[in-house]
């Protein structure tokens, strides 16, 4: 972890890894703050390693359904 790119946010003393940060900006462009249970609800297992498998490749666009990408902040923040 120590090894992954970081970006500077403005509030926070240590750099947060870009990922992290990449993806607090995608939920938030899908609406994820005004879902209902948007940590809760667990989405398509597939959809979640295909997205997953997009990021770690560099070829991530977006995803429809914004509860895969809490289900991706959550799993990799409780890492």
């Amino acid at each position: 972890l120590d090894k992954v790119p970081r970006t500077v946010v403005p509030g926070y003393k240590e750099r947060i890894p870009s990922l992290l940060v990449m993806m607090k900006r995608e939920l938030e462009k899908g609406g994820g703050r005004n879902q209902e249970g948007i940590f809760r609800l667990a989405p398509n297992t597939e959809d979640c390693s295909m997205t997953k498998n997009e990021m770690n490749n560099g070829e991530f666009e977006g995803v429809d359904d914004v509860n895969v990408i809490a289900n991706l902040i959550k799993v990799s923040i409780s890492a």
